[in-house]
Formats: structure tokens, C-alpha cells, sequence
């Protein structure tokens, strides 16, 4: 289908990334393959869930407008996406809080009130995959009002510089360990935010990205087919090209030490682009089994690590378990899968009776 409607290419693209996100937290391979998959690969998986989140959002958005003859957003589509998501957000907190309470150490009562506000409203539990609904929170909202002019790129040229804060304290660290002020920024972000892949320093970057996508679409209109063709022939091109550019700079960083983060880097901004582009005009036969995919991703994203938690302490005593992170990653994901299928299909059942 088109952007404006469903699109099954990025329906199977979030299951894919919910997978990924599962083998982000067990690190399934060992030696080079651990590197290039748990490192590299999967590490992708971060940057589409945002611009692929802002792009449906703003593309509504910037419709809307032009049908109504507007010069600026509403801010009514805004409020009940933020309101769905911090929904969603605080079922998902609610119930990974245990494990979050037993990861973070408190120092009094004083401090427990701030950093569970901190964590809740500002960089959410950073031990989970919860992180990516704040900071998505804080990074559609900050796109909206700085382009509200429907100009997102105002706040990708606000993002980007802010992003690179991110980069560099994880992955280029050797450029600025000497830096003073480059460490009072750090310190300042996490004085407020906890950690640096929260909504400002992270979301707003790829936010602002699926914006500008969502924007330059509308404004270009319907494709037709030889354009859509020609697209996916660019856009697939691109996409290779950059997923190479970005295993390489990961090399770079790990072959001569630049920093161990991995988890933000430079080749992801232009790759995030090209592949959401690439989804957007990839054209599949729509199946139902793709939606219910995508639905089970969502219930992936939010209780896999209660099922990884959960199953490490169930076979703590299993030697096989506790020392092969390929056979977690297989357990983990068919579990978490089973449920998620379990709580879709019961969702929906309960829906239409």
C-alpha cells in the first residue's frame, strides 16, 4: 500500500526489529559474528523504530494541513498519539518496574522519588527496551513545535548536533576524553536525563528525520509506477550502500579503539533515510498474518525483558542455558513470541465479540 495507509514491507520490518531487539539484550553469537551482528546489525534496529514511529505521524499531520489549508500543524493529532503512547508506556512500566527497582540503587528515599520521576517522564528504565517510548515521546514532540511551520528541518538541524553528543561519548570517545567542555555537556544531559539515548540527544534526531521524509512525500504526492520503480532501484541501492558505509565505521571504531559503545553511529543517520524510504515504496501482497506480525512485535518490544530476566533465573541452575547465549536467544524468542501471539490473538477475539 501506499505511505498513507498500511504497508506490509514495514509491518515485517518492525516484527524483524523486535527480534533484533531481543538479540540486542541476550547477545546470541560469540567472537567476529558477535561483533558484527549483536554490535553492528541488530544495533539498526534503534534508529527505524523512530523515524518509521514520526514518519506515520507527521505524514498525517502535514495531510491534514494541506487539506485544511493550514499554516502550521494542529497540535490535536499530537496529543492523542502522545496520549496512546504514554498509555501503552505506563502499562509497560508498571510492569517491568520490579526489575527496574532491583537495578537501580537508590541512595535514601529522597533520591528514589527523583530518579523514578527521571526515569519515568525523562529516560525511562535504561536496563529495558522502555527507553525508546520517552524518548520517542519527547522526540516527536520537540520535532513538532521546533517545525511547526512544517518546516522539520529546523529541528533535524537541532537534532543532528545533538545526536552527535550521543556518538561521540560512546563511540568516538578518544576525539574528546580531553575535552572539558565536551564532558560538562555530558554530565549537564545526564544530571537531567540519566543516560544520552533519551529523547532529546536521540529521538530528536531520527524524529525530525522520518518528519522531513513524511513532509517531502506529501508534497511530492502520489508516485506513479515507473517512479516507484525507479525509487526502489535508488533507494535499494542506497540502502546496501550505506549498511556497508556503517559496518565499516563500526569496524573502524573496533579496529583501532576509537570507543566500545556501538550503539549510535554517523552512517546510521543516512541509513535510517534510505531504508525508510526503500519500505515505503517496497510494494508486498498484504496478509493477514503480516498485521498480526506487527502486533506481536509491539508485545515483543515491551515484555522481553521481563521473559529474559524471567527465564535466567528459571534455569540459572542449567549449565547449558547459562552458558550458551545462542540457546537464550532461541529459547527467549520463542517464548516471548508464543506469549505475544497469545496476547494478540486473545486481544483481538475479546475486540470483536
Amino acid at each position: 500500500m501506499g505511505s498513507k495507509g498500511r504497508n506490509v514491507a514495514i509491518d515485517l520490518a518492525k516484527f524483524v526489529m523486535a527480534v533484533f531487539v531481543v538479540a540486542i539484550h541476550v547477545r546470541p553469537f560469540s567472537g567476529w559474528l558477535a561483533f558484527m551482528v549483536d554490535d553492528c546489525i541488530t544495533r539498526l534496529a534503534n534508529p527505524m523504530f523512530f523515524v518509521i514511529s514520526s514518519y506515520f505521524l507527521f505524514y498525517r499531520l502535514e495531510t491534514e494541513r494541506v487539506q485544511n489549508g493550514d499554516a502550521k500543524w494542529k497540535a490535536g493529532l499530537l496529543r492523542n498519539y502522545v496520549k496512546r503512547l504514554l498509555v501503552l508506556y505506563t502499562a509497560l512500566f508498571l510492569l517491568n518496574l520490579p526489575n527496574v527497582l532491583r537495578l537501580v540503587e537508590f541512595g535514601g528515599m529522597k533520591d528514589f522519588v527523583v530518579r523514578l520521576l527521571q526515569f519515568y517522564f525523562l529516560s525511562g528504565p535504561s536496563y529495558t527496551a522502555l527507553w525508546f517510548l520517552p524518548a520517542l515521546i519527547w522526540g516527536v514532540t520537540f520535532t513538532f513545535w521546533m517545525g511547526r511551520e512544517t518546516r522539520p528541518w529546523v529541528a533535524l538541524l537541532a537534532g543532528v548536533p545533538l545526536y552527535a553528543l550521543t556518538v561521540l561519548d560512546g563511540d568516538y570517545t578518544i576525539f574528546v576524553k580531553e575535552a572539558a567542555w565536551f564532558q560538562f555537556l555530558v554530565d549537564g544531559f545526564k544530571a537531567i536525563f540519566l543516560w544520552l539515548a533519551n529523547g532529546l540527544t536521540y529521538g530528536l534526531c531520527y524524529c525530525a528525520l522520518g518528519a522531513c521524509v513524511a513532509v517531502g512525500n506529501v508534497r511530492k504526492g502520489e508516485r506513479s509506477e515507473e517512479e516507484k520503480r525507479e525509487c526502489r532501484t535508488r533507494f535499494g541501492v542506497g540502502t546496501c550502500i550505506f549498511l556497508v558505509l556503517y559496518i565499516v565505521e563500526c569496524v573502524l571504531i573496533k579496529r583501532y579503539q576509537w570507543g566500545a559503545g556501538f550503539g549510535a553511529q554517523f552512517m546510521m543517520i543516512p541509513f535510517a533515510y534510505v531504508c525508510l524510504q526503500l519500505l515505503l515504496v517496497l510494494e508486498m501482497k498484504e496478509r493477514p498474518i503480516y498485521r498480526f506480525l506487527q502486533k506481536m512485535s509491539i508485545v515483543i518490544f515491551g515484555i522481553q525483558f521481563l521473559v529474559i530476566s524471567g527465564l535466567g533465573k528459571l534455569f540459572r541452575e542449567c549449565r547449558w542455558y547459562m552458558e550458551s547465549t545462542t540457546a537464550q536467544f532461541v529459547i527467549v524468542l520463542v517464548v516471548t513470541s508464543a506469549i505475544a501471539a497469545v496476547v494478540v490473538w486473545v486481544s483481538e477475539h475479546v475486540r470483536t465479540s
